[in-house]
């Protein structure tokens, strides 16, 4: 008995003492024995007084089983009424409560035992909201102890900026008043007849210049011309130019658009009478983007954009509102203004600079025969009617002009539409150029408008053949007056042929140029067969010789030809209607 009872107590301490070690190694274990948060911090500050109030919180450490005891309180007060928000972070993680409280855990604690982000936005009630001297107050709980907490006031706004409504500015000028209007990008210039009547009788005036200065520099440049100045212009016979400040400006000969043309029926159906704008307004980015993107790019060249895209109208206005449109009954001289250095930069010659106007009807941009100031950097044309506008530089060449004695000259003309190439990638310089060919050639040079008359002036140039327009045209302009009826297009056209239409068409450009016998003589005598120039065609080839025109063939360095009857080559036809243009101050 004494021995069982000994080991019945043995056992039983035994027992007890691995009961006592299991619950000190459990009590050991317990989070109930750690704190479960020794830190937080505020990761992301509030942005007040937004109607959405975030924060973003880092708790740390926190274990599983300690942190649903964790509670967050978002107390807000407001101009003595207070909203309070508490939540555990269980329930912030794992719960979704609406309307007011949204959270989103950054880092689950079931896996990341060490820490949580924890990202709370309050949402104010409709029609709360938050103004100086209201605050919001952070607290974060584990259990019934505050553990952290912190308040953010609402600060006092910023002052409200001040907002400067640029006012217009007033500028009076020698032919009237300026008015430029930053707020609506805008110059117009009223022009006073008053002041511009002295100009229109004085002697030593030959033209009326009604100016915006270069300096204005705004999307939309206008000229306000009375009847009155318009009627004057028709009496002394003196042109008016409507200056546009940095963008160009318009030239109209007398009579180009009459007081007559001006009159319109108001509202009530009364006949009144307006006054004449010309104005030029830059379209902006996005409406000329879709019509630059028509820029044609597939030739074998390279055409580029040197100057905004403007559309210049002629308007009747009546106290400063648009009421009708003019219609010019003569042609008008425009002149924009492009940018020199990014005609360098296209590295195409200066001299292929010309004004493009759009085509509606094709979608397209054809090209104006141009005038082209390389100092200045304006382009100028003559238009039968108005449009929307740009300037272009165009490098064109061929393969077959590579060193060619006249590959600049025939560049320049092809870049200018002048000269076409026989393929698109050969000119052919040293062929040959028919009547028609050449004709074609100066019509285009010289933006002589196309004829198309129901009954043709020659009896061998048909109305369907492609260079009816351009040999009507010549004749009409006095350039090309045939024999016996016919102008026998399909002819080769000889080098006098060629020198009395050229100088024709420096009559038609308004230089008149007339020489003596004996000056004929003299300018003619350095050519060796100067005998052998026709007799209707000599005082034509000696003024080609005096405006450089024509420099005659070189046999030797001392012995040059005329070579008259000589059939003309193509880069010869070329080279002598550049040299035309560059004599008459084209370019």
């Amino acid at each position: 008995m004494s021995t069982i009872r000994r080991t019945t107590l043995g056992n039983l301490a035994l027992l007890l003492f691995v009961t006592f070690l299991f619950q000190v190694v459990a009590a050991l274990a317990s989070p109930t024995n750690a704190s479960a948060l020794t830190g937080v911090s505020v990761v992301e500050e509030p942005r007040l007084p937004e109607q959405a109030i975030t924060i973003k919180l880092r708790l740390s450490p926190l274990t599983p089983p300690q942190w649903d005891s964790v509670f967050v309180k978002l107390t807000v007060y407001r101009q003595g009424q207070v909203f309070t928000i508490s939540r555990s972070v269980y329930e912030l993680v794992y719960e979704t409560v609406y309307p007011t409280v949204y959270a989103t855990v950054y880092s689950d604690p079931r896996t990341e035992a060490n820490w949580v982000l924890l990202g709370l936005t309050y949402r104010l009630p409709e029609g709360v909201t938050l103004v100086t001297g209201d605050s919001i107050v952070l607290s974060v709980y584990e259990g019934a102890n505050l553990l952290f907490t912190r308040s953010w006031p609402v600060p006092t706004p910023p002052p409200e900026p001040v907002v400067t409504v640029p006012v217009p500015t007033t500028v009076p000028t020698d032919t009237g008043v300026l008015r430029i209007d930053p707020t609506r990008d805008e110059a117009i210039l009223k022009v006073d007849p008053v002041k511009v009547e002295a100009q229109l009788k004085d002697p030593k005036v030959t033209e009326v210049r009604m100016g915006i200065p270069p300096t204005v520099s705004t999307a939309t440049m206008a000229v306000d011309i009375p009847p009155a100045v318009l009627t004057g212009s028709q009496t002394y016979g003196k042109p008016l130019v409507a200056e546009l400040g940095a963008t160009g400006q318009v030239e109209l000969k007398p009579g180009t658009v009459t007081a007559e043309d001006l009159k319109y029926r108001d509202d009530r159906g009364v006949e009144r009478q307006g006054n004449l704008r010309i104005a030029a307004s830059r379209l902006s980015q996005d409406e000329a983007a879709p019509l630059l993107a028509k820029v044609d790019k597939s030739q074998f060249g390279n055409q580029q954009p040197v100057a905004q895209v403007y559309e210049v109208q002629a308007q009747v206005v009546a106290d400063d509102k648009v009421v009708g449109t003019a219609r010019p009954k003569k042609p008008v001289v425009l002149v924009l203004t492009f940018d020199k250095g990014k005609v360098e930069a296209s590295g195409a010659p200066v001299e292929a600079t010309m004004i493009y106007v759009w085509n509606e009807a094709a979608g397209t941009w054809d090209p104006c025969a141009s005038k082209v100031d390389p100092v200045t950097g304006k382009a100028s044309t003559v238009r039968p009617t108005l449009s929307k506008y740009t300037v272009m530089a165009y490098r064109r060449t061929f393969a077959d002009i590579a060193g060619h004695w006249a590959q600049r000259d025939i560049e320049i003309m092809a870049g200018r539409f002048v000269a076409r190439g026989v393929t698109p990638t050969t000119f052919l310089p040293n062929g040959k150029v028919t009547r028609a060919q050449f004709a074609a050639f100066l019509q285009r040079a010289l933006g002589i408008p196309e004829e198309k008359p129901a009954q043709p002036t020659f009896s061998d140039v048909a109305p369907d053949a492609w260079y009816y327009g351009a040999v009507e045209g010549l004749a009409k302009a006095g350039l090309v007056l045939g024999w016996q009826g016919k102008f026998r297009p399909d002819d080769l056209v000889t080098r006098e042929e060629m020198a009395t239409m050229v100088v024709r068409g420096i009559a038609y450009d308004g230089k008149k140029v007339t020489l003596t016998g004996q000056e004929v003589e003299e300018l003619l005598a350095r050519f060796t067969d100067r005998g052998s120039i026709s007799d209707w065609a000599k005082e034509s080839a000696a003024i080609a010789v005096k405006a450089g025109v024509v420099l005659g063939r070189a046999v030797d360095s001392e012995s040059p030809v005329y070579a008259p009857k000589d059939d003309a080559m193509r880069a010869e036809a070329v080279t002598m209607i550049k040299r035309l243009l560059k004599y008459l101050g084209w370019f």
